[in-house]
């Protein structure tokens, strides 16, 4: 009796597992079978991806990833991933199984992928560069000239960068290249190593007012263009940074290359690069700063970020309209900059007058609660006639959050006072409602929740 239990235990397992679905990534991924994180592995081609696939279906599933799938960079700075030679993983319920994907990138112009840098699920290629996706992978063809006929078709350029020591790739590639973009294939092919040097940085400007049609661009050191990055493009007033690759063959390791940025006849910013470069890394300031000030007058203010130099690193709102009085403002902040720099909170009027002014704490991250709003009555007593009387809320760090009233006489006896608070704090802040008199002493003291 046991080993017919046995013998059908078995054939169940089995049975279990024999139940192997497949499918692509996408309808895997679609269907809420499977999770999946797409991390960078860097370089520009060759196994530059990292797939992780999570199983959460009670079936054994073998997924799929075509020849044409582009991984999309999460960045709009980095290049993109194609990949360039299928691959299949079978994943068991519950587990998580990694694989590395041959690809290539697909934007020239931009930064090449750093290592751990994150990618969305992304999509399939369409037209000429799946049919050359295809034609890669068939072929097996991962090298360098590969890479180049892919910026080739992707940036519908043309065919100098296509040639190698492998005759035989080399005419296959520049053949369907050729067909491909429409122009006319070479007729003699030297054999010469290829050789792709790759500078993958940035470039950072500062400016206290907006570009309304910027160019950036890479020249070789006799001044002609190489490379164009953008073209009539805005960016706002402040502190600004752009990530960007060049990719050229040229043996001549010597040979310089600059960038420059320019918006219209006035350059921005420029300086030399070169394959030692990297991008400059930002900390990002996703911090939440509370202001509270008095107006004397009803005006329009400007909000923004300065350094200690007084110079504009990042403007948060134009023309805001402050009513005169009491107000009490709460900014969030969500930027990247340098941080080897220490920044000020500042709202201006239009006179360029410091309405209220506060640092900014790079370590206080911002948290992005939804409004509450406190109908609340105070009831208390006094003892004795204040003058110069304040009424405020404060938060548990003892900052300022509302103001009721101020410098107000208030005469002996018991009071009721009715009033709405609103903030954005998340349901764990505490607050305390505070009365003092003209030289700050505390009157009394409540907990608003």
């Amino acid at each position: 009796m046991k080993t017919i239990i046995t013998f059908f235990a078995v054939l169940f397992c089995i049975n279990l597992f024999a139940q192997n679905t497949t499918l692509d990534l996408a309808q895997a991924v679609a269907s809420k079978k499977v999770a999946i994180q797409v991390k960078g592995l860097g370089g520009y081609h060759g196994k530059c991806v990292r797939l992780g696939i999570k199983n959460t279906s009670p079936q054994l599933i073998s997924i799929s990833v075509p020849a044409g799938w582009v991984f999309v960079s999460d960045d709009t700075t980095v290049q993109d991933l194609i990949v360039t030679q299928p691959l299949m993983v079978s994943v068991k319920p519950n587990e998580i199984q990694y694989a590395e994907v041959n690809t290539m990138c697909t934007q020239h112009h931009n930064a090449g992928p750093s290592r751990a840098e994150p990618f969305s699920l992304g999509k399939k290629a369409e037209g000429d560069l799946l049919k050359l996706a295809e034609y890669l992978a068939e072929n097996k063809y991962l090298s360098s000239t590969a890479q180049s006929a892919v910026w080739a078709v992707a940036d519908r350029s043309n065919m100098k960068d296509i040639y190698g020591t492998n005759i035989p790739e080399v005419k296959g590639i520049a053949k369907i290249v050729s067909e491909l973009l429409q122009i006319p294939m070479p007729t003699v092919f030297v054999p010469k190593p290829h050789f792709i040097t790759n500078i993958s940085t940035s470039l950072e400007w500062r400016t206290d007012r907006n570009l309304a049609g910027a160019t950036l661009a890479i020249f070789d050191e006799k001044g002609e263009l190489q490379q164009t990055c953008f073209q009539d493009k805005k960016f706002t007033a402040g502190y600004q940074q752009w990530k960007f690759g060049f990719f050229h063959t040229d043996l001549d390791s010597t040979k310089q290359f600059f960038v420059r940025l320019t918006d219209g006849d006035e350059v921005v910013e420029q300086r030399w690069i070169s394959p030692k470069d990297t991008v400059l890394q930002l900390h990002y300031f996703d911090t939440q700063t509370l202001l509270h000030f008095d107006a004397p007058q009803e005006t329009a203010a400007d909000v923004a970020i300065y350094d200690e130099k007084g110079e504009l690193y990042f403007p948060l709102t134009y023309d805001l309209p402050i009513q005169k009085g009491h107000h009490n403002k709460t900014f969030i902040i969500g930027k990247r900059l340098p941080i080897e720099k220490n920044y000020t909170l500042k709202i201006k009027d239009k006179s360029g007058n410091v309405l209220v002014e506060k640092p900014v704490n790079p370590e206080e991250t911002a948290q992005k609660y939804d409004l509450i709003t406190l109908n609340k009555t105070l009831t208390y007593k006094v003892e004795k006639e204040i003058t110069g009387a304040s009424l405020f809320i404060v938060n548990e760090k003892n900052e300022v959050c509302m103001s009721l009233y101020k410098n107000s006489h208030i005469y002996s006896g018991n009071k009721t006072y009715t009033y709405i608070f609103k903030h954005f704090m998340g349901p764990k802040m505490k607050f305390r409602i505070r009365l003092t008199d003209a030289e700050g002493n505390v009157v009394m003291e409540q907990a608003v929740n």
